[in-house]
């Protein structure tokens, strides 16, 4: 995955292990720590690398909470620029 990024251009800077993210799901509290943020040119990403056989449902649960975060993270910034 970091291979793939440095060849993309865009990259500005990759962290590992960026946050932590929270969240409930059928009445319990989660927590989550994506595999990397990725900032570029074109904007700021939340990467998860896992093969697919090895994704549980609660991976997948996990997953959608990072993308309610990255989203919430594009919605705020887009706010601000405006």
């Amino acid at each position: 995955m970091l291979l793939a990024l440095d060849f993309a251009g865009d990259v500005v800077d990759v962290v590992s292990q960026p946050l932590k993210i929270s969240f409930t799901t059928c009445g319990k509290r989660r927590t989550h720590t994506p595999d990397y943020l990725a900032v570029t040119r074109r904007g700021v990403w939340l990467i998860d690398v896992r093969p697919e056989p090895l994704i549980k449902e609660a991976d997948r649960e996990s997953f959608a909470a990072a993308i309610d975060a990255d989203i919430t993270v594009h919605l705020a910034r887009r706010l601000h620029e405006c």
